[in-house]
């Protein structure tokens, strides 16, 4: 399931990916992405991983297993459009590389040298360059991932197949007014698409936005919000003020411009 790739957590997870996104991307790159990337993607666009570990065959730094924290998405000038500057501030020459991945020290690359169409998953030392391939694709790089601690990464994977196997209303109630991260997430956006109990939903809304502690909540709520507004089932200028008057401010970059929408509107 793709969507458990991802923890519900992160400033780095960039807006919902386009078709047009990955045209850019591929144009500018000059290269086919992986099917199974795009995919992912299209889930979510980035962020830190449930599965944020990998064991390789080649020994690196007395390792056989590394650390993979995140997942690039794809945005103009954002995340993997950004492997040029991360070159250039680092001082690493390939010309057919794409950073997915990593903390400057090293990342983790698709790699087109051998063929422009099916990339190797690889990884790249940022102080010497040397490159050591990992995967001969990015499907098994993926299929290869686990959670660095088996005993505490899943305590609530079991919660959310259980609820996924049967997802319903009440539960999902359950499930927004828990103290969990990626419990609350499932809940809400399970919520929203059913289009029940529009009143309670949006008090709730309004209410977590502002309190909550996660930030990929925030992203979340802020842009359910602004789709409402954007859509016109909010419509009185006192209830988009009152929307916009609840979001707080926040480090996230997809708050922001949601915020700026939202004043766009009023002042529209």
């Amino acid at each position: 399931m793709l969507k458990l790739y991802f923890k519900a957590t992160s400033g780095i997870v960039l807006e919902k990916l386009t078709k047009e996104d990955v045209l850019k991307a591929e144009e500018h790159f000059g290269v086919k992405l992986p099917r199974e990337y795009v995919d992912l993607l299209h889930i979510q666009n980035g962020g830190y991983l449930l599965k944020d570990s990998i064991n390789i065959d080649v020994e690196i730094e007395n390792e056989h297993t590394l650390p993979i924290d995140y997942l690039l998405g794809i945005k103009e000038n954002k995340g993997i459009m950004e492997t040029k500057y991360l070159f250039s501030e680092w001082e690493i020459d390939h010309n057919q590389l794409i950073v997915i991945s990593g903390d400057g020290h090293y990342f983790i690359v698709l790699d087109y040298s051998k063929d422009q169409n099916n990339p190797n998953v690889a990884y790249l030392n940022s102080d010497s360059g040397e490159l050591i391939e990992l995967f001969p694709t990015f499907y098994e790089f993926m299929n290869e991932l686990k959670p660095e601690d088996d005993e505490n990464s899943y305590d609530h994977e079991e919660e959310i197949n259980q609820f996924l196997r049967n997802p319903n209303l009440v539960a999902a109630k359950k499930l927004v007014n828990s103290d969990n991260e990626d419990l609350i997430y499932q809940g809400i956006e399970y919520w929203g698409q059913t289009g029940k109990d529009k009143s309670e939903f949006n008090r709730l809304l309004l209410h977590i936005v502002q309190h909550t502690k996660f930030l990929s909540v925030q992203a979340l709520v802020a842009g359910i919000l602004w789709r409402k507004v954007a859509s016109e089932e909010i419509q009185e200028k006192s209830a988009i003020q009152a929307v916009f008057d609840s979001i707080p401010d926040s480090p996230l970059d997809l708050v922001k411009e949601y915020k700026q929408k939202i004043v766009e509107e009023l002042n529209g």
